[in-house]
């Protein structure tokens, strides 16, 4: 049974993936960045996973957001036989233009203080995605804001194996790909708002 690595964007965590299970002979690994934060680049940072999750070449990659553009990398890395994306992208140049430009001051953000901010929020009034941000050091969010305004990316006809890429019609923050792909009615955040057709998608690589 192949292993299907799935990473998280950059502010989520494993719960991206909580409506999502095995199946149809594929072994969903639903995991985390890794504490080591001493990165900086993307390429680098998928090196550091690989290692930490004993990823081999036989496994498959995916993600969701900076998980993807970290999957291209990993997958490159590696030369998987399998990609997927979802609501990601193999360039930078589909990462909407003004979070593009944003990118470089992310890094110099005082990403506690936001967290600070998040914690003390009512528990009814914090939400899936502001509790993910809690998940990791401040300074992990700085090194991949940086790492992300570096990326250049791997374009498609260079990614080694296929690449199965789902992708939302409403996504502001990555636009859809202008290469085929798997379009549903949704924005950004395809796992949380769409699981199973997510779940369908990556048990068959097609609704």
């Amino acid at each position: 049974m192949p292993r299907l690595f799935l990473l998280p964007g950059m502010g989520g965590n494993t719960r991206m993936y909580g409506g999502i299970n095995s199946g149809n002979g594929v072994e969903l690994v639903k995991i985390n960045y890794p504490a080591n934060t001493d990165f900086a680049t993307l390429r680098e940072l998928a090196a550091i996973i690989i290692d930490a999750n004993h990823i081999t070449a036989d496994d498959w990659i995916g993600g969701t957001s900076m998980g993807g553009m970290v999957a291209v990398e990993i997958a490159d890395l590696l030369h998987l036989p399998r990609t997927y994306l979802l609501g990601s992208c193999c360039t930078p140049t589909a990462i909407n233009r003004v979070l593009r430009g944003l990118a470089p001051y992310g890094s110099k953000l005082r990403w506690d203080w936001v967290q600070d901010s998040l914690r003390h929020l009512p528990r009814g009034v914090r939400s899936l995605t502001s509790d993910m941000v809690l998940s990791y050091a401040p300074i992990f969010y700085n090194k991949a804001c940086l790492a992300i305004a570096r990326w250049r990316g791997i374009e498609r006809a260079r990614l080694p194996g296929e690449l199965f890429h789902m992708h939302g019609r409403w996504d502001v923050v990555i636009r859809p790909p202008a290469y085929p792909a798997t379009l549903i009615n949704a924005g950004h955040l395809l796992t949380i708002e769409r699981p199973a057709l997510v779940e369908r998608f990556l048990h068959f690589g097609r609704l």
